[in-house]
């Protein structure tokens, strides 16, 4: 009996192995063939798997890359027809308010607007393209397909307080008048101060409390909630950082804002060890913005990632 069962175990086991060298020589044979062959970046297709992803991220090696922000252009170019026209950005909520205010036609060159941008890095050459692009597709598209900027990074107080109050005075301007001079030390050369971001706790939650119950139901009255919400992240940042989980936090807010007003896709321009969707692409501990975004959306949540070779940076 111990005979049979050992020689039934052997076929079974054979005939596991059998099935399992099947389908991999199947694979080995309908792989592609040759030496892979690299192709400049411009000339490449974004797959259909890539683009009907609810969120796209856009990941860069290193900051500040000529060749990585290079493809921030390439990448919008090649999606925007595809329903991509809300473009997220590792980068300070108020301070891309101010960028997306010109790409809508507000005055000034494209190097005025490069440098509202929070992060000196982002105040490249390329930038200037980049935006001199989308400013011209926003002036021959209707509101519907123009491309808008957001920023999900709580980095810099100053901009973002300033959106705040500025919607604040439209509706209640004595509110506002008092709230901005209890907020006058909140800057971005203070934000780190934790004297000064308990100081003035008190004065951001109203802030926030005062700007919600203006909402009349617009996006204007929309951004100005998130302003505020973005001006307390960025004040509890002196005392418990957790930067990818607020920028994740704001990355929903605003592909929740894009479907409500009909936008599909988002695209997130950012660093890689923010938008990897496993955490692996980094050193620093606790969950990424990019692991937190796979876990939400799941496969509808997809990332390019990027790494050079021989580079070059190219500030303005």
């Amino acid at each position: 009996m111990k005979k049979r069962k050992t020689i039934a175990l052997l076929i079974v086991a054979s005939i596991v192995a059998l099935a399992a060298l099947a389908v991999s020589t199947s694979w080995w044979r309908s792989r592609p063939q040759g030496t892979p062959v690299a192709i400049e970046f411009a000339d490449a297709q974004i797959s259909d798997r890539l683009a009907s992803a609810r969120v796209l991220a856009l990941g860069e090696a290193t900051h500040g890359t000529h060749e990585f922000m290079a493809a921030r252009l390439q990448v919008l170019q090649k999606l925007v027809d595809r329903g991509f026209t809300t473009v997220a950005w590792e980068e300070d909520f108020g301070a891309i308010a101010r960028v997306n205010s010109w790409l809508q036609g507000g005055p000034g060159t494209a190097e005025d607007a490069v440098r509202l941008f929070g992060y000196g890095l982002n105040k490249t050459s390329d930038t200037v393209s980049l935006l001199t692009w989308v400013r011209a597709h926003n002036d021959t598209h209707p509101a519907s397909e123009q491309i808008r900027f957001v920023g999900v990074d709580a980095a810099r107080p100053s901009a973002t307080k300033q959106l705040a109050l500025d919607w604040l005075a439209t509706r209640d301007a004595a509110a506002a008048a008092d709230l901005s001079s209890r907020l006058a030390g909140f800057t971005d050369d203070t934000m780190w101060n934790q004297t000064v971001a308990s100081e003035v706790a008190g004065a951001v939650v109203e802030l926030r409390a005062a700007v919600t119950a203006s909402d009349d139901g617009t996006e204007a009255a929309a951004e100005a909630a998130q302003a505020a919400r973005v001006l307390e992240q960025t004040r509890q940042r002196a005392s418990a950082d957790n930067r990818d989980r607020m920028m994740f936090d704001n990355l929903s807010w605003v592909v929740e804002q894009g479907a409500a007003s009909g936008r599909e896709h988002t695209l997130v321009f950012g660093h890689n060890g923010h938008l990897d969707r496993a955490g692996q692409a980094t050193s620093v501990g606790g969950d990424t913005l990019g692991k937190l975004a796979a876990q939400k959306w799941g496969d509808g949540y997809r990332v390019i990632g990027t790494d050079g070779h021989r580079v070059s940076v190219n500030s303005a």
